[in-house]
């Protein structure tokens, strides 16, 4: 997520004048709730509530751009070699 300044009162974007948006991250395609919060009866990721919003009035445009751990999808792989608990 970025936060963006409002400079010019740019936003809230009009999704009218939009044709395209770009989703840019690998935390958008899937649901990261982390340790700190119960399981979501209900879970929508970025990517996915942008395209439930936009529907078919925009081309959504997603690329994963990064990866956050060496193993992709799994979290935990860079602590695992070091024989730290992984929950």
């Amino acid at each position: 997520m970025v936060l963006l300044k409002n400079q010019n009162k740019t936003l809230p974007l009009k999704l009218e004048n939009l044709k395209k948006i770009a989703v840019i991250g690998p935390n958008a395609e899937k649901l990261h709730e982390g340790r700190y919060s119960d399981y979501a009866k209900y879970q929508v990721s970025f990517l996915e509530g942008i395209r439930n919003f936009v529907g078919n009035q925009a081309e959504i445009l997603y690329a994963k751009g990064c990866y956050i751990t060496k193993e992709d999808g799994n979290w935990f792989a860079d602590l695992a070699p070091q024989n730290i608990p992984t929950f």
